[in-house]
């Protein structure tokens, strides 16, 4: 028996830098094999019309996946399909149905409005809930198809996407950001002020008095939970049904640097800028609700026409956010004192793909640093 054929998902994230997989994401990869074989059978009645109206026997167990290894390169499982008769030829099948199911992901993360293929087996999309259910917000899966087609990256929105057409309300393991309005004891209850909306918690066995002291403290703290929520079509956390986390996230130096920069005078580069406060407080509110907690506080340095400057530095490296604050839009710079090499692009704060890309940014050089 020899391996036919192979599919190498790259897992993105903090918790596969050491090349390794949790535990919990056998039951995805399960599920993408189960994907991948379904669709294998629908082109297959599809390619005999007419002469068969159900797949071949035992299509699933001849193309069955086998974790065969871990390449290089965070966390890479090699994906193998053993197959003893290769006269069957299900190679070429094998290569359709991952091509299809990489074109639907793709039509999805690319597009607000998509449509699946025309036919398109609904036991498939059903498949969608449990591929993926391990992820956290921050992670996500890609697919190298060949050295010259963009990679395609599966996360946690092209999911939601997809089952927000399946199920309109969903149970989903999530982590929320922000601060505590609200405790009734009578109810148990809490109430999560994101930056969005409100959310009410369930209070757990053992987050009583972690989330007391953190309501009751002199100035609101920001703070990360984690548990399982539920979420409607559009992807909103309607209720926390459970709280699993909850990690105080230390914002004191960013938050006393810009009070320092909002009291400066309006005159205070040549008669130039205007009074910040305002303008401050809607990038405050943005950075608290979505820049990771884990990162170090980087410096920040007010600049002309009403703007700031927030810089990471890790050792030749450096990542750089100019940002006007009246509309929340600038650049995010990359730069090596040693190599020279220098890279920058728009963002726009207003959307939170954003502040994905800078956590990635600072993350990455940060890492590197320390490794």
């Amino acid at each position: 028996m020899i391996i036919r054929n192979e599919l190498k998902p790259r897992f993105v994230g903090e918790r596969f830098e050491r090349q390794t997989l949790p535990l919990e994401f056998a039951a995805d990869l399960k599920a993408l094999q189960d994907l991948i074989q379904i669709i294998a059978k629908w082109h297959f009645i599809n390619d005999h019309k007419g002469t068969r109206k159900r797949g071949p026997r035992h299509l699933s167990s001849l193309m069955e996946m086998h974790i065969v290894g871990i390449d290089p390169g965070s966390a890479i499982p090699v994906l193998g399909v053993f197959a003893d008769q290769p006269e069957l030829d299900f190679d070429n099948l094998f290569s359709r149905s991952v091509t299809t199911f990489l074109s639907v992901v793709e039509n999805i993360g690319k597009n607000e409005s998509w449509e699946l293929p025309l036919g398109f087996p609904q036991d498939a999309i059903k498949l969608f809930e449990p591929f993926g259910k391990s992820l956290y917000d921050s992670e996500r899966i890609e697919f190298a198809v060949t050295s010259d087609v963009p990679i395609i990256k599966y996360d946690v929105k092209v999911r939601n996407k997809i089952l927000a057409k399946v199920a309109p309300d969903r149970l989903e393991r999530r982590t929320l950001r922000g601060k505590i309005v609200e405790i009734d004891l009578d109810a148990n209850t809490f109430q999560l002020r994101t930056y969005d909306s409100k959310v009410t918690g369930r209070i757990s066995d053992g987050f009583h008095r972690k989330l007391i002291d953190v309501f009751s403290s002199e100035r609101r703290l920001v703070i990360d939970i984690e548990g399982i929520c539920i979420h409607n079509s559009k992807d909103r956390a309607l209720r926390l049904e459970k709280l699993d986390r909850m990690d105080i996230v230390n914002t004191e130096v960013m938050r006393d640097r810009l009070d320092q920069i909002s009291s400066l005078r309006p005159t205070w580069l040549m008669g130039l800028g205007r009074d910040r406060d305002g303008l401050l407080r809607d990038f405050w509110d943005a950075w608290e609700s979505f820049v990771l907690h884990n990162l170090p506080q980087p410096n920040l340095f007010p600049i002309d026409d009403d703007g700031i400057e927030v810089e990471w530095t890790a050792g030749d490296e450096h990542v750089s956010l100019e940002l006007a604050l009246t509309d929340l839009k600038g650049r995010l710079i990359y730069f090596n004192d040693n190599t020279s090499e220098l890279r920058e692009s728009p963002v726009n704060l207003t959307f939170e793909e954003a502040w994905e890309d800078i956590n990635k940014a600072a993350g990455e050089i940060m890492l590197r640093f320390h490794s």
